[in-house]
């Protein structure tokens, strides 16, 4: 295979960092020599352990693992090219990487040996060529273990520093990415926040929580909100974190970051699904589905916007809201963890585009009451980037693009593509409801995805997002 020759970057006005030892490969074909075990993780103080293992039992640590426990808030993620032997962190636009001093490195894949490099939104950067052990995660996919003073020294470049006793990783950014204040005469605070929060998703008070900050009758309910959780295995992060040991933040103000990733969290959204999110965390999610809608201060919330956001989390728990005309609904995108399940080998920008357009598209249909029936009005195409698909179904229904009327096959009615000039017309039975599942086609695959149903059930209209 052809050698890969990689300028370095152009020197910032930051010091370069001391330049890592080298060391020796002691075979071409290396393998795990310790027993695999999953240490302590931290994060700015707060366990992030999920499961992961992270070393072979000395002072090689797993590249996506330590990735993985980084909150995906953070926004960074990483991914491994067997053929170049090439891992890459990618790094959202709120982490600009010190890149000063890196070297030119004249790359050419060897076994036994990975290249580390940052990529940003002006291009790649390797850092450093290092020896690494190959092994897989529980999942199966590849895990990749260097020694901890590469990776370290990776991290240290985009702020992230690193410590290892060989049974605890503290993983520091030297502040918190939001420091709390407390909340003033208007603002909503972070108890009565989360309470609100837990009440909404119907949350069962288990057992009790020992925060200085926190009354005892909320006691319980705080100690579920500040509680991980897993769904098939994967964790979820708690609703809302501590402040610090002891104290849960009572009196601070809620910030518009805090209360997504609560939303996240409370749908049972893994942590490890969030790369796939719109701009590949809650924030952006929420966004794309309404539910930031009307907020005009993303620090310190006031009451208003707190309670416009809890109206926006009602119309979502709901699926669709009201509108003046009477039998006419609009639909409110629930998120659900299979929307942000990922696919092997799309591009994680286009998969966070197209699920935001998914989003979107949602948003835009209107479900109609007609007597014993239920319409769907289904937009067409005309924006979306990419290549849209669109599959619906109506048991016994019919369905219309144009004109004409065509009665709805066993298999339903699908297009791919731009070609959807006018809006899909879908009736069915009001009881036995109506379907359709509004997608993107990537390189042969169906990706994307969220499907919906709805129905009539005891006089009521009922949305489901599966």
């Amino acid at each position: 295979m052809p050698r890969k020759i990689i300028p370095a970057a152009i020197s910032s006005t930051l010091g370069a960092l001391a330049v890592l030892s080298s060391i020796a490969i002691t075979q071409a074909n290396a393998a795990i020599t310790g027993q695999l075990t999953q240490p302590t993780v931290t994060f700015n103080g707060h366990s992030e352990s999920d499961g992961i293992q992270l070393t072979d039992g000395g002072n090689w640590l797993s590249i996506p693992g330590v990735i993985y426990s980084i909150p995906a808030s953070v926004g960074v993620d990483v991914t491994w090219d067997a053929t170049d032997r090439i891992t890459t962190i990618t790094l959202p636009s709120s982490i600009q990487p010190d890149l000063s001093g890196l070297p030119n490195i004249n790359w050419e894949p060897t076994q036994g040996q990975v290249l580390l490099q940052l990529r940003t939104a002006t291009g790649d950067y390797p850092v450093i060529a290092t020896p690494c052990i190959n092994g897989k995660m529980s999942n199966g996919l590849p895990n990749i273990f260097v020694p901890e003073s590469a990776l370290a020294g990776v991290l240290n470049r985009i702020g992230i520093h690193v410590s290892w006793d060989g049974k605890t990783l503290a993983l520091t950014t030297g502040q918190t990415s939001e420091t709390p204040s407390p909340a003033t005469s208007g603002q909503e605070t972070k108890l009565d926040a989360a309470m609100t929060m837990a009440s909404l998703f119907n949350m069962k008070a288990v057992g009790t929580s020992h925060f200085v900050d926190v009354p005892t009758k909320d006691a319980g309910m705080i100690a579920t909100v500040t509680a991980r959780s897993k769904l098939d295995g994967q964790a979820v992060s708690p609703m809302f974190s501590p402040d610090a040991r002891g104290k849960f933040g009572s009196g601070d103000g809620v910030t518009l970051q805090q209360v997504d990733a609560a939303f996240a969290s409370a749908f049972g959204i893994p942590e490890d699904s969030y790369r796939f999110m719109p701009a590949g965390n809650p924030v952006g999610v929420a966004d794309s589905a309404g539910l930031n809608d009307g907020v005009t201060t993303p620090n310190n919330l006031t009451t208003g916007d707190f309670e416009k956001l809890m109206a926006n989390l009602k119309r979502a728990l709901t699926g669709y809201k009201t509108t003046k005309e009477k039998g006419v609904y609009e639909l409110s995108y629930r998120p659900t963890a299979g929307d942000f399940a990922g696919t092997v080998g799309i591009p994680l920008t286009t998969q966070q585009a197209n699920i935001a357009e998914a989003i979107g598209y949602i948003n835009r249909v209107q479900l109609v009451e007609t007597g014993r029936n239920l319409v769907a009005v289904l937009p067409n195409f005309a924006g979306l980037q990419g290549t849209p698909t669109l599959q619906t179904w109506a048991s016994g229904g019919d369905y219309s693009t144009g004109r004409a009327w065509h009665q709805m096959t066993v298999s339903g009615y699908s297009t791919v593509g731009q070609a959807l000039k006018n809006d899909v017309i879908v009736q069915g039975s009001a009881t036995k409801g109506l379907s359709f599942v509004i997608g993107f086609e990537n390189n042969g695959h169906e990706t994307s995805e969220i499907s919906v149903s709805a129905s009539v059930q005891g006089g009521k209209l009922v949305v489901k997002y599966n």
